[in-house]
């Protein structure tokens, strides 16, 4: 069956039965990549705790309120109300993706083709990358709503609804940073078709006013707070994180780039070709196609932004890409008298061959999440906790075991989950005679780290087995004096416990 037989109901109908089908794989496991860092965050600001001051990460804050509110809403930790929420997430920017292909082709046939590809597309990766309840997930709505504001009703001149788009992008930056490229691609289109928009530079600040205010208001809460110091020290944090990338070859980069986009070569194709012809047009180009181009271009590079290369960074890249793939399956209606556009059996087939990715993954992601092992209980070292702390102790997590603080229902203590940047973090590219070298972390940290623990010590540290650990936490003699509170050592359940003497 081929596209032009589908109504609009029906698009939108697969569309919402291929969200909840793909969505299964998401129920078959509590956490995929993330989440657990993020629930954890959210548990110590429900505890009354401030973020960046209590709990330090280089990510903006919005993701882990996010996590906070529906914690709130739905019980502590009720990571599957975090999944049925992503759900509706990916549906509403379904729809708002579908009034933006308006916007920006009000004589595209069939806009609700958007909905379903953007669907199918989200859905055409590794469960860990494109499963998970990410920042880019989140962050997409916010971005496509500012978008369909600035482009609505033929680049819309009205301040409120400028300010209104330019603040969904400035909501977007709040969970992920690098969602500022839509404010980027818009700047560039006002500036390469300058003769088509009225006054520029003012439309310009306006905008950029709107995507300043979100974070105007978090710098102003913070300063009320006289929490200012605190935010110094994130930007720190976020400078030594982005100075301190790991070190891939080539080899490894391309992996990644194949891991990222292997699901989504249909859209890729067909976004790719609908760029050719953008390209060939230059300057009869409209400005809704050249901002299409240059949102999909600069979503993309955002891959590449920080040197990491992991797959769900593409993610962002998803809706830009669909609207370009989208032209190219319903193309704008050809000029009366000319003769029809020649359409190729793939892009004639294309919704079947993008639905064959997403069913795939979904059933790898299932597979995979259904087999998977999960990490032994630990009732001795539950008991062991429950008799030796309270409810509101916390405990210091000095190795990777995060499902421990799930488990005794202890939250991290320090404003630092993981160590890694304390102490360095490691490269799994280099390594020297089978031990993982770990480069300087960052030194304004461990002042600020000594003096978390002086003001309030755990009551309890875990760490890893003894013997089992390149960096126990009894090796840093920057601890050694606070270790000394300390009773050695006691495994329980393979977890190195410190029990403090009181």
């Amino acid at each position: 069956m081929t596209i032009p037989q589908y109504s609009s109901r029906k698009l939108l109908a697969f569309a919402a039965v291929a969200l909840v089908v793909c969505s299964l794989p998401v129920f078959e496991t509590q956490f995929l990549n993330d989440m657990e860092f993020y629930s954890l965050f959210a548990d110590k600001i429900l505890s009354g705790r401030l973020l960046y001051r209590d709990a330090m990460d280089t990510k903006p804050p919005l993701i882990f309120l996010h996590y906070a509110a529906i914690f709130k809403l739905f019980g502590l930790n009720n990571v599957t109300a975090v999944k049925v929420v992503t759900m509706g997430w990916l549906a509403l920017s379904a729809l708002v993706l579908v009034a933006l292909r308006k916007a920006l082709s009000p004589d595209g046939a069939m806009p609700a083709l958007a909905a379903l590809v953007f669907i199918l597309g989200s859905f055409s990766g590794w469960g860990e990358e494109f499963l998970s309840s990410n920042t880019e997930i989140l962050a997409n709505l916010f971005i496509l709503m500012g978008i369909e504001l600035l482009f609505a009703k033929g680049f819309t001149r009205r301040a409120a609804r400028l300010v209104a788009g330019g603040c969904c992008i400035g909501i977007a930056c709040l969970y992920r940073y690098q969602s500022a490229v839509a404010f980027g691609a818009y700047v560039a289109t006002v500036l390469l078709r300058w003769r088509h928009f009225d006054r520029g530079f003012r439309r310009l600040f306006t905008v950029g006013v709107g995507v300043a205010l979100p974070a105007a208001i978090v710098i102003a809460y913070y300063v009320r707070l006289g929490a200012i110091s605190d935010l110094r020290l994130l930007l720190a944090y976020q400078s030594h994180y982005a100075c301190d990338p790991d070190r891939l070859s080539w080899k490894a980069v391309c992996v990644r780039m194949l891991l990222a986009t292997v699901g989504l070569w249909p859209v890729l194709v067909m976004a790719a070709g609908r760029a050719v012809e953008i390209l060939k047009l230059r300057a009869a180009a409209s400005p809704c196609e050249i901002f299409q181009l240059a949102f999909a271009g600069c979503s993309a590079a955002t891959f590449f932004v920080g040197r990491r290369f992991f797959a769900h960074y593409f993610v962002q890249a998803i809706p830009p890409l669909v609207l370009l793939a989208v032209q190219r399956m319903a193309p704008l209606p050809e000029p009366p008298g000319s003769s029809p556009r020649r359409r190729t059996w793939f892009v004639k087939h294309a919704l079947a061959i993008l639905a064959v990715p997403a069913a795939m993954f979904t059933l790898i992601n299932g597979i995979y999440y259904w087999t998977r092992k999960q990490p032994p209980p630990s009732p001795n070292l539950v008991a062991f906790v429950n008799k030796r702390s309270a409810p509101t102790d916390e405990v210091l997590l000095w190795t990777w075991r995060p499902e421990l603080l799930f488990e005794t229902k202890r939250a991290f203590a320090t404003r630092l989950l993981v160590n890694e940047m304390l102490i360095g973090r490691v490269n799994p590219a280099q390594e020297s005679d089978g031990h993982r070298e770990r480069r300087p972390g960052l030194a304004e940290l461990w002042p600020v780290y000594l003096r978390d623990l002086a003001s309030a010590p755990p009551k309890l540290i875990f760490d890893a087995l003894p013997g089992t650990s390149e960096w126990p936490i009894d090796c840093f003699p920057q601890l050694a004096e606070f270790l000394s509170r300390y009773q050695p050592c006691q495994v329980v359940d393979d977890v190195c416990v410190y029990f403090r003497r009181d």
